[in-house]
């Protein structure tokens, strides 16, 4: 049995025992596209400690399956961080409890990452049944590699699933400074790796799908501003980063704010307020 390890599968794991047969289908599934053994470890992450997962150590058909269990439940970011210091892999892939990859999603992201830190793949965006194409086309998957689009628009990932990631070039900062509040920490870690000036490329397949849920759009957005407030406050007290990345970024962020707490007219003129925001909003959606 394979004992070096290519890919590292990493999956945070929160009440959410029922995905995790799925999860290891998957990826087993995936290791046997693979004309020789790659090398590919599932570790699952439990943040629901008081529970610990049934899971024991072992290899199946190519896959190495694990458990790291977290001493309290530290919330998706920590997660991660807990399992990349446990991964031996040289590819890192950060998958939701509920996400799901295509059986060629490790040979197609592996074959497309080349000499770049990460790849992001295409794939779909599932809600109430209903699929949706993350990209509609090659130009708007463009906008991926478009750093300001990140900052003034929206985040062009819809998570890190999509994205196959070289170990060594995730930012020290993203291991070290913990987005408290779910939700931010992948777009966190694309500001850093922005900053490190890391290749990223694309992959055009469709090999990812996300799941999305919740209904209440308020709270979802309550959410996000708190993340988002969490992510800019750690930007700031990150050197390297450039004061004009967070400023852009805590702009959208308070238009955001301004526009929900606003209704009739006066929610209108906050867009006029906002201009350079609003264009490259309607600039990222209409591509």
């Amino acid at each position: 049995m394979r004992e070096e390890i290519l890919i590292s599968v990493v999956v945070p794991i929160y009440r959410g025992e029922k995905y995790i047969e799925a999860i290891e289908s998957m990826v087993v599934q995936n290791a046997s596209l693979f004309e020789t053994n790659p090398g590919i470890e599932l570790i699952f992450v439990n943040d629901y400690p008081s529970n610990p997962l049934p899971i024991e150590e072992k290899w199946d058909r190519g896959v190495k399956i694990r458990v790291v269990e977290n001493e309290r439940n530290v919330g998706i970011h920590q997660s991660r961080i807990h399992g990349l210091t446990h991964a031996q892999g040289e590819y890192i892939l950060f998958l939701d409890q509920d996400d799901r990859i295509s059986n060629d999603c490790l040979f197609s992201q592996l074959s497309a990452i080349g000499q770049a830190d990460m790849v992001v793949a295409n794939g779909y965006k599932e809600k109430d049944g209903e699929m949706k194409k993350i990209y509609r086309s090659t130009k708007k998957q463009a906008l991926v590699l478009d750093p300001t689009i990140y900052q003034k628009a929206a985040n062009q990932i819809v998570s890190p699933g999509q994205c196959l990631i070289r170990k060594s070039a995730i930012p020290a900062e993203w291991k070290e400074r913990v987005i408290v509040q779910n939700g931010g920490d992948d777009l966190f870690l694309w500001f850093l790796m922005f900053t490190n000036q890391a290749k990223i490329v694309l992959n055009e397949n469709c090999v990812y799908t996300h799941v999305e849920t919740g209904s209440n759009t308020s709270n979802d957005l309550q959410q996000m501003i708190l993340s988002a407030e969490n992510v800019i406050s750690i930007l700031k007290d990150c050197p390297r980063v450039p004061l004009n990345m967070w400023k852009a970024y805590q702009k959208r962020i308070s238009f955001l704010k301004e526009k929900e707490s606003r209704k009739g007219m006066a929610r209108l003129f906050v867009h006029f307020r906002y201009l350079d925001i609003c264009v490259y909003k309607l600039y990222a959606y209409y591509r």
